[in-house]
């Protein structure tokens, strides 16, 4: 998986930005991506590179730059490998089987830009109340938040503190299942 590259696009295909993958999927071949792939509306992109090419921060900077531009919208991406995000998926397996009454609760992976904002996030979850059986996770410079379903937006961490703008172009989420589709077409 060593040349499979996941791009995660935060803030589309929710309040009025309307991006269709096929549209996105042209554009990342317009910018020289021959091998693209979405994964789900909410903008999960894999791309396959040859072994010889590999991304870089700049790269990722000029891609969003592009893409806000051809979309008319403000893109943050984030850069993941595919082994990465088989990393991921372990550590979520992990965390997973130390929940009770999985089934009740939302499993997020929060990407971030930088491992400086796990740690920040780390103490904001400390010092907000807690819906019962909430959990921050720290996994490098990810993190694992579980919610229990139907509580995202109400839990104080979900609405005051992810909600915050200042997190807009440091992190995006994904539910853990995305996740495990997103390693599963890694994985071929």
């Amino acid at each position: 998986m060593t040349n499979k590259y996941v791009l995660l696009m935060r803030g589309i295909n929710v309040n009025g930005v309307s991006i269709k993958m096929k549209d996105l999927k042209e554009a990342l071949v317009g910018l020289g991506y021959p091998d693209v792939q979405t994964i789900l509306a909410t903008g999960n992109i894999i791309l396959t590179l040859d072994a010889s090419e590999a991304f870089g921060e700049l790269e990722i900077a000029e891609i969003a730059q592009a893409l806000g531009k051809e979309f008319q919208y403000d893109c943050h991406l984030f850069l993941r490998t595919g082994d990465e995000i088989g990393d991921i998926v372990a550590a979520a397996s992990a965390s997973a089987s130390a929940v009770e009454a999985p089934d009740e609760f939302h499993h997020y992976c929060l990407f971030c830009d930088q491992a400086e904002v796990v740690s920040e996030l780390s103490e904001l979850f400390a010092s907000v109340p807690k819906a019962p059986g909430e959990r921050f996770i720290p996994v490098g410079r990810d993190a694992f938040w579980i919610v229990p379903k139907g509580s995202t937006t109400g839990t104080d961490f979900g609405s005051k503190v992810l909600g915050k703008k200042a997190y807009k172009s440091r992190l995006t989420s994904r539910n853990i299942n995305t996740v495990n589709k997103i390693y599963a077409i890694c994985a071929k």
